[in-house]
């Protein structure tokens, strides 16, 4: 038996649920764990609000088995040693509860039909959202996502921001400028003053109203679109897959995310998809000399994806380092003295470095 457990919003859920679907599908005994603490505040897991079939359809555990047992878990691990529990997207043999995303296509992929049938959105009642899907059925209609709400907190945004950049939709809209006819392009933001002053598109539609427990409307909207240019958000990702129209056109970023993500991408994204923008280290780090010895904690960081450019020729063989003669590809360049190399022993501090570089940032806006 296995147990998965639900975390994230709806995006992240739908991920979840999708390898639910392909356990099942290749005979898996596989049941839901649907009590994380934010979960029972809402009163139902966010994939149920949307998709009626999926509470017909999925096996939940009660939460007077789930939880305890959950948390008996814990004790075995840290006690015992017992892992019964895993938090990796390759769960150990005898893991009973698992927990991750499971963010590749082919787990989709592989349970199409199913979860086409269990992803049917509840019906629109409300003249808003019934208007909207009417003047989306009736033109060349493109979604375009941009995320940017959570994306600008300091943690988050050390993981997911600044690539889904104007640059990157403007490279996306002239490609499906070039190969569609008479685009209209349907806007869905968080951040909708934003786009207005980075993005100007003549004659956009900005798609506003769905919030809170409506949320997941823009989705449904997106989906219906016929060709789309998604965030690196699952929840634009799933919009493209949805989309069931024949010869669509989905562009994405080439860069899911920073640090581990670096190549994520290539497993999330079906072959048909195209991407745009660049995949640039997130940070440059530029120190004019330095040795070997010196560099050796910096190279060690957690938070890997930056380059170091530096004058001196260092004997070792890591292809983030590049002369100082090179232009600075990162998104945030950082000049570093001999002072504050030492620092670097602590394996997290660039990461931190950077948390606290947003902070400030913050606060200067």
């Amino acid at each position: 038996m296995k147990i998965i457990y639900f975390q994230g919003r709806l995006g992240n859920q739908m991920f979840q649920y999708a390898f639910y679907r392909y356990l099942l599908h290749n005979g898996e005994t596989v049941w839901l764990d649907c009590t994380a603490p934010f979960i029972r505040k809402e009163g139902k897991i966010e994939l149920e609000r949307a998709f009626e079939a999926v509470a017909h359809n999925s096996h939940k555990l009660p939460y007077w088995k789930a939880r305890p047992f959950y948390l008996a878990g814990d004790v075995l691990k840290k006690v015992f040693g017992k892992n019964l529990q895993t938090a990796e997207e390759r769960p150990a043999k005898k893991a009973i509860w698992w927990k991750g995303y499971w963010q590749e296509y082919r787990y989709p992929d592989a349970v199409k039909d199913a979860l086409l049938h269990d992803f049917q959105f509840t019906p629109v009642t409300d003249a808003l959202n019934k208007e909207m899907l009417a003047r989306i059925d009736a033109a060349n209609a493109v979604a375009i996502h941009v995320r940017r709400g959570d994306y600008m907190k300091p943690r988050v945004r050390a993981a997911f921001g600044d690539i889904c950049t104007a640059d990157y939709y403007r490279e996306a809209i002239a490609c499906i400028r070039q190969e569609t006819a008479h685009p209209t392009f349907f806007i869905f933001s968080d951040d909708l003053p934003w786009v207005k002053e980075h993005l100007p598109v003549p004659d956009a539609v900005y798609v506003t109203g769905n919030t809170g427990q409506a949320s997941f409307r823009d989705l449904q909207l997106m989906s219906r679109c016929k060709h789309q240019i998604i965030a690196n958000s699952t929840f634009s990702w799933w919009g493209a897959w949805l989309n069931q129209t024949p010869g669509k056109i989905v562009i994405a970023p080439a860069k899911w995310g920073h640090n581990r993500y670096k190549n994520f991408a290539e497993k999330l994204y079906p072959p048909s998809w195209r991407c745009a923008g660049q995949a640039n280290p997130n940070i440059s780090l530029m120190i004019d000399e330095t040795t070997e010895q010196e560099i050796s904690p910096l190279l060690q960081q957690r938070y890997d994806d930056f380059e170091l450019l530096t004058n001196t020729v260092l004997p070792v063989a890591d292809n983030r380092i590049k002369g100082m003669s090179q232009k600075p590809a990162g998104n945030h360049i950082f000049k570093l003295t001999k002072k504050e190399l030492p620092l670097f022993k602590d394996s997290g501090y660039l990461e931190k470095k950077l948390i606290n570089y947003f902070n400030i940032w913050n606060k200067q806006d």
